[in-house]
């Protein structure tokens, strides 16, 4: 028996691969823009077009949570990674 969050037919395809679901691996990244990041980047909200070092600290967060979780599969001997979740979450001021 199972648990998994994915789909019975995501397992089937695993199955007719000859693969099985394994262990759960896990990548964090917690960044903070810090107090003047925040700063520059609500000035440039005010006059429009992209925050840049936001996007690069989104960027960077996203690969290092990756890098993370490629590591621990690694570490358990898996084939691949499958259903990756990516989520952005704002904290404390920011809501």
């Amino acid at each position: 028996m199972y648990v998994s969050g994915m789909s019975g037919n995501e397992i089937w395809c695993l199955a007719q691969k000859g693969l099985r679901p394994g262990g759960l691996v896990v990548g964090n990244s917690v960044v903070s823009l810090g107090l003047i990041g925040g700063l520059s980047a609500g000035m440039r909200g005010l006059s429009g077009g992209e925050l840049a070092n936001v996007t690069s600290l989104i960027s960077e967060g996203r690969h290092l949570a990756i890098e993370r979780m490629a590591k621990e599969a690694s570490q358990q001997q898996a084939s691949g990674v499958s259903s990756v979740v990516s989520e952005l979450r704002s904290i404390g001021l920011n809501r």
